[in-house]
């Protein structure tokens, strides 16, 4: 019999992890997993915004199709379920988020913004007031 263990810190990511398990999986393999947005910092009424619509897209695999999402005063939360490999959920899902700001005042243009964000760790991105652009 041969036993081993690894001397590894505490405080060890998901990515560290990976350092040390290899997955091996096939395509048929896929899970299900939630995307979100939380934009419950955001004051609509002070900012003069209608709604914010945003478009996910996943660096790791651009083919999968992301509904955009959308938020408003009264539903500042939004989410949608995405058919992804296992590998990928249980490892590093990097993404970008594409923000549009659509405001109240017709004379006002859209704005747009982006955020990267590793939604392996955090799969309900929360959008701070700060990090919209005036």
């Amino acid at each position: 019999m041969v036993d081993s263990e690894l001397a590894i810190s505490d405080r060890n990511s998901k990515s560290d992890l990976l350092k040390y398990l290899q997955f091996k999986t096939v395509d048929v393999q896929n899970t299900q997993y939630v995307l979100g947005v939380n934009g419950e910092a955001i004051n609509f009424d002070t900012r003069h915004i209608n709604n914010i619509s945003v478009q996910i897209s996943l660096t790791e695999l651009p083919q999968i199709a992301i509904p955009a999402l959308t938020l408003l005063k009264l539903r500042k939360m939004d989410s949608t379920n995405i058919i992804i490999p296992l590998d990928h959920a249980l490892g590093v899902l990097n993404g970008t988020l594409l923000f549009t700001i659509h405001f109240t005042e017709p004379s006002r243009g859209n704005t747009t913004f982006t955020i990267q964000n590793d939604f392996a760790v955090a799969p309900i991105f929360v959008l701070k007031d700060s990090d919209l652009v005036s």
